[in-house]
């Protein structure tokens, strides 16, 4: 609740702030902390994030700034934070009216030019740069399926630099997706869409997915809620790449399963604090479904708006 707090009290500030105000580092690290937990929150809610109204400037590269690698893959992730929950809203609204047999016009074009903007934030050459930077490390795991696909671990050299770089992957793994269900709701004769193939979409989700798998034990190093936030939503976004690409990952119903069961426990054990037990392949599978514009239902999303 505290955390909730601050994160409204810092959100009025900025957004009444005059639009040619100077914004300072310090302004920008602190709205920093809240991206994650706004975005989330917005997203279980089906509604827009309340940070829509946040000056460019603070989540955008300034002119002034020094441009590394991990600076560009932040300000994608953060402003990926910001402008996803509108178009998870979006395609719900398309699933829903799909549903109904008929589907507005309007809402489908705002939903497809809302995915075409957001998939030009990525960054290969940064991201390129960082992982040449990351030291390689053995895999030490009983799992064979997830020790088939973790082969090499990368190390980061700071949790700082881990935390960018994983968010930069959940928020492009969860646009992809939110990509394919609009693939689902168009006529297949329409062959004229502002979005990528499934074959690319299921290229980019392995490549960020595998380099997630990679990297996941630096978790241990963020602070206890960053690596809560982190291990669910990136066990949640891995398991829905793996609803919608079955051998993504791994050869095999068996391998498959492995990896499908390592991922349950753990998103498990990361909510362990907040909801204690294991959870079950339905409570994966809907909250898989909430990030990509499914219902508003589900363990997670019950244990969110408890503890958010």
């Amino acid at each position: 609740m505290l955390v909730k707090n601050h994160f409204e009290g810092m959100t009025t500030v900025v957004t009444s702030r005059p639009a040619a105000a100077k914004v300072s580092d310090l302004s920008r690290k602190i709205l920093h902390y809240f991206y994650f937990d706004a975005y989330t929150s917005a997203c279980i809610r089906g509604t827009d994030s309340p940070l829509e109204e946040v000056s460019p400037a603070y989540y955008r590269l300034g002119l002034d700034e020094k441009v590394t690698a991990t600076g560009k893959l932040r300000a994608a992730a953060d402003e990926l934070f910001i402008r996803l929950p509108r178009l998870t809203a979006l395609v719900r609204s398309v699933r829903n009216q799909l549903r109904g047999g008929s589907v507005e016009q309007e809402v489908l074009l705002q939903a497809l030019y809302s995915a075409q903007q957001l998939l030009t934030l990525e960054d290969h050459g940064a991201e390129d740069e960082l992982m040449d930077q990351i030291p390689l490390a053995v895999a030490t795991t009983s799992c064979h399926a997830i020790e088939k696909v973790r082969e090499p671990l990368r190390q980061y050299l700071s949790p700082k630099d881990f935390e960018i770089a994983a968010n930069y992957r959940l928020t492009r793994m969860t646009l992809l997706r939110l990509c394919g269900r609009l693939h689902q709701c168009v006529p297949s004769t329409d062959t004229a869409l502002p979005l990528p193939p499934f074959a690319h979409i299921a290229s980019e989700l392995r490549r960020h997915g595998g380099n997630a798998l990679k990297s996941c034990e630096n978790s241990s190093k963020l602070r206890p809620r960053q690596r809560m936030g982190v291990n669910v939503q990136t066990s949640i976004a891995l398991w829905g790449a793996l609803s919608d690409f079955p051998e993504l990952f791994a050869e095999g119903e068996s391998q498959v399963a492995q990896l499908r069961q390592w991922l349950l426990v753990n998103a498990s054990t990361a909510l362990d604090g907040y909801r204690p037990g294991l959870l079950s392949p339905q409570d994966m599978d809907e909250a898989a479904d909430v990030f990509v514009g499914g219902p508003l239902i589900g363990v997670y999303v019950d244990v969110y708006q408890l503890h958010g």
